[in-house]
């Protein structure tokens, strides 16, 4: 799994809305506001001291009087491929400004993947273009510029010590308006933090004494530093130190050790895992909590778990096709069996998508997990993708990044893995919240971190129900081949 941890929609639009903030007086209109943060802005983006690509921002108006807020982001990962994405939104020149259009552009050597959102007299319609296939959806959103400078309007006014933000931002894969709450926290040195009430991303940013945003760091230890156009796209070469142990992380190589084999691992009902740190700085400065546990308690049910996203196809012709093979009500082995009867596993080679994969007959754990929850969703059961670790016994005892899934079947959370066959999930399946995935990934790269089992119980003899997980991940990781 080779996807940049930095790339949450969350963080790249926290970026995107930090660009470019001057002073304001209270009562300035929207239209004033974008008028006094319009303008172009670079960035150069580096992960541990190592340059990996750069950032650009613009927001300005046309001479038809619209208004355009577009980005544009290249970067890469160690051994991972050259990755292109540009965003773009276009607002109405009169009051109150209503989204008139929204696109999303993502070239990779996978491919191109993009969703096109235009006004229509119902509402909206939102195209979407996957390896050749195409959909066109309906859709409503309420979104507007001024929702869109939200931040910038609130940071301008002036905040407290620490308060808070309802955040309501589009969602252009997911096809929805989001509404998020946030702390705003300004530090003594000017230093605004910005974090989801929930856990997960979090967003540091240094201004000037004009308020001109001059860096921002993400939780998953991605900083973006403002810089001239011909420094931000200047190319450097990685340093050689971390970026060898990185590239250990891209291939499946890194793995966090414990103090003992676990025996019939895949009978676990509960695990807890302690960890330690192998290095002069606290687990507290590595931003890591003392111990991981499995399973934990499920996320709410939303709308969103069964609805179409860029990267969950459910109308598509293929996935329609599977679909018609499946039982009026699918079992959960049925749903994994049909999974995984669809693409076999090639380690180092992740497709990239769901219809990739389907063309290719191949793909990565993620393949298969984001395979399922389009195949679930496309049956009428709310699914999800899950990101963690999960316990390998070979070459050596250890866990590593994976991806799996959640089902709602019959009233409740499942977990199953559909890479390993697995309908009911071992507890050495735990999921990670985006803050630890990071941190985690860091500090396994760097050889910081180990772990040490302190509490184990297994399963009854009769079998149980398959185990309860956390959903609210963040993106995840390459893991060995299946067993």
């Amino acid at each position: 799994m080779r996807k940049p941890l930095f790339l949450s929609l969350s963080c790249l639009t926290a970026a995107l809305a930090l660009a470019a903030l001057v002073s304001m007086h209270r009562d300035m209109d929207t239209q004033q506001i974008a008028t006094r943060v319009s303008g172009e802005h670079w960035y150069g983006i580096y992960q541990y001291a190592a340059k990996r690509g750069h950032l650009r921002t613009q927001l300005y108006r046309e001479d038809t009087g619209v208004w355009i807020s577009d980005s544009e982001i290249e970067f890469y990962v160690p051994k991972g491929p050259l990755t292109r994405i540009r965003q773009q939104r276009v607002f109405a020149a009169a009051a109150p400004h209503k989204l008139v259009s929204a696109s999303y552009l993502r070239a990779d050597p996978a491919g191109e993947r993009q969703v096109q959102i235009r006004a229509s007299d119902a509402g909206y319609t939102a195209t979407l273009y996957r390896h050749g296939d195409t959909q066109h959806l309906d859709i409503l959103l309420d979104f507007t510029l001024s929702d869109h400078l939200a931040l910038e309007t609130h940071l301008l006014q002036g905040i407290k010590e620490s308060e808070m933000l309802y955040w309501k931002e589009l969602d252009v894969l997911a096809l929805r308006v989001n509404i998020t709450p946030r702390h705003l926290q300004q530090t003594a040195s000017g230093q605004i933090n910005i974090s989801n009430v929930d856990g997960g991303m979090t967003l540091s940013a240094e201004f000037d004494e004009a308020y001109r945003m001059l860096r921002f760091s993400t939780s998953d230890q991605f900083e973006f530093v403002k810089m001239s156009k011909a420094m931000a796209t200047e190319t450097s070469p990685p340093a050689t130190g971390q970026t060898q142990a990185i590239q250990a992380l891209q291939t499946g190589a890194a793995t966090l050790p414990v103090n003992r084999s676990i025996p019939d691992y895949k009978n676990l009902s509960r695990l807890t895992l302690e960890l330690e740190t192998q290095a002069e700085h606290s687990l507290v400065e590595l931003g890591l909590p003392t111990s991981l546990n499995a399973p934990r308690s499920p996320r709410a049910l939303s709308s969103s778990d069964l609805g179409e996203e860029l990267n969950v196809p459910i109308s598509s012709g293929p996935i329609q096709t599977l679909v018609d093979t499946l039982s009026r009500t699918p079992t959960l082995e049925e749903l994994v069996d049909t999974t995984r009867a669809q693409i076999a596993y090639v380690p180092g080679r992740p497709a990239g998508s769901v219809l990739r994969a389907l063309a290719l007959g191949e793909g990565e754990c993620v393949d298969y997990a984001e395979l399922l929850t389009t195949l679930s969703r496309a049956a009428g059961l709310p699914s999800r993708t899950i990101y963690g670790l999960a316990y390998r016994e070979l070459p050596k005892p250890g866990f590593q990044f994976h991806a799996w899934n959640e089902i709602y079947y019959n009233r409740a959370w499942r977990s199953v893995d559909p890479t390993w066959g697995q309908i009911r999930l071992d507890a050495t399946h735990i999921a990670l919240e985006d803050g630890q995935s990071a941190a985690l990934a860091r500090a396994m790269s760097l050889g910081q971190v180990q772990s040490r089992i302190s509490a184990l119980a297994h399963f009854d003899a009769e079998p149980a129900s398959p185990s309860e997980t956390r959903a609210r991940i963040s993106p995840g990781f390459e893991q060995d081949p299946p067993e």
